[in-house]
């Protein structure tokens, strides 16, 4: 039973695809640099990084939607990182572009030597097979570095910054040592390359790269990271089915797009509403790392409704914020807490939750009188009512079938 939306999306925000695909670009030439010096091929590398960017480019536009559900906009710091880390992918093409030259180098160097009649060199060979093979992996490379980079920078739940951002806060000390070794590392292959220049070409150039893919991987593997992380979700579901079977109109997650709102509905789990009543839960559940239940929860869940009660004019009357403790033991002094501040705790055991959600469709009735008594919901007054309910429920499950 899919669940309908409580309210329309404010809008949606636009991904910067010229941004991301000149910065896959740019970062596709950089990485390739010291493998294709290394190969004294400098015009292949225009050829190549030119041409697949260009290729890549278009299927990206084509593939990638020009929207996001993202409510922040990046900074250009954070496009900045999301560049740096884009050099990992082509660095990692450069290193393997490298292994196959030296492996067919090696594979043509004995061939040679058992065929004395073959007329082709070893490093011409070599450097046409480790091409062609880069040129078949180069554009998947480039299309999943652009993707990755839009998903970093534009994450998918709305309220939540990019993956570089907590580069610029909590982890500013790790960037800021990062850059400096950085630094230091390009200050000293400057000053020494001149000196070094010669028999030692190959070996700086193939440092460097593996330079680029060691500073560069941070960068490429970051991840969003939301301020919660649930492993509930299927709880969450299962409650939002059985709040749609007693009449209720709901939303897993709510958004409005609205970089001011978003940031307080984080841990909101679900809107529901059905007449005049406005039903906001956040779900908690026992037995699971950093999911106790405490005063804070209520707080958060007070956030969240008065800021989409705010942002949608709903009457304060109106909206009900419930804190549903699933397989959490009864703790007076958080019910005590609840109380005072207006919100409603809700503790169901994680079974009864399951038994009800899997009565028969036969059993409706049953059932209906079931998910009102296990939520705690007020009962329809009439059999008329809950005959309408019966039915509605019934219909519904007949489409799903």
């Amino acid at each position: 039973m899919g669940a309908t939306h409580v309210h329309s999306l404010k809008g949606e925000s636009d991904i910067n695809r010229l941004a991301i695909v000149v910065l896959t670009s740019l970062a596709n030439l950089v990485g390739l640099v010291p493998s294709l010096l290394l190969l004294n091929s400098p015009g292949l590398l225009m050829v190549f990084t030119v041409s697949v960017s260009l290729v890549g480019s278009v299927i990206f536009y084509i593939t990638t939607g020009s929207k996001s559900k993202a409510t922040y906009k990046p900074t250009i710091l954070e496009y900045s990182l999301a560049g740096l880390g884009a050099i990992f992918a082509s660095a990692l093409l450069g290193f393997l572009w490298l292994v196959l030259y030296g492996i067919a180098y090696l594979i043509v160097m004995i061939a040679i030597r058992l065929i004395s009649s073959w007329q082709i060199t070893p490093d011409s060979a070599a450097i046409i097979f480790s091409t062609i093979v880069a040129a078949v992996i180069a554009l998947p490379f480039f299309i999943a570095t652009a993707t990755s980079m839009a998903n970093q920078l534009y994450p998918e739940t709305a309220g939540v910054k990019s993956a570089f951002h907590p580069f610029l806060t909590q982890e500013r000390r790790r960037l800021l040592g990062c850059s400096s070794f950085a630094a230091i590392f390009l200050t000293l292959a400057m000053v020494l390359y001149p000196v070094l220049r010669g028999s030692f070409d190959s070996w700086f150039y193939f440092g460097l790269e593996v330079y680029l893919l060691v500073v560069t991987a941070p960068l490429y593997t970051a991840e969003v990271v939301a301020d919660r992380l649930r492993d509930d979700a299927n709880i969450v579901e299962m409650i939002a089915d059985l709040l749609q079977i007693a009449g209720y109109s709901v939303e897993l997650n709510p958004r409005t797009l609205d970089e001011k709102v978003d940031p307080l509905l984080i841990n909101l789990d679900l809107a529901a509403i059905k007449g005049n009543h406005h039903l906001f839960a956040q779900v908690k559940t026992g037995g699971q790392k950093d999911t106790q239940a405490n005063w804070k929860n209520i707080f958060e869940l007070l956030q969240a409704t008065w800021a989409l009660s705010e942002y949608h004019g709903i009457e304060p009357e109106k909206a009900d914020p419930q804190l549903i403790l699933v397989d959490v033991d009864r703790d007076k002094v958080l019910i005590k807490a609840g109380k005072k501040q207006g919100v409603k705790l809700l503790f169901i055991a994680s079974e009864d939750i399951h038994r009800v959600h899997e009565f028969k469709n036969e059993d409706m009735e049953d059932k209906l009188e079931a998910v009102f008594n296990l939520l705690d919901l007020q009962m329809p007054q009439d059999k008329e009512h809950l005959a309408v309910l019966n039915t509605t429920t019934e219909n519904e499950a007949d489409l799903d079938d």
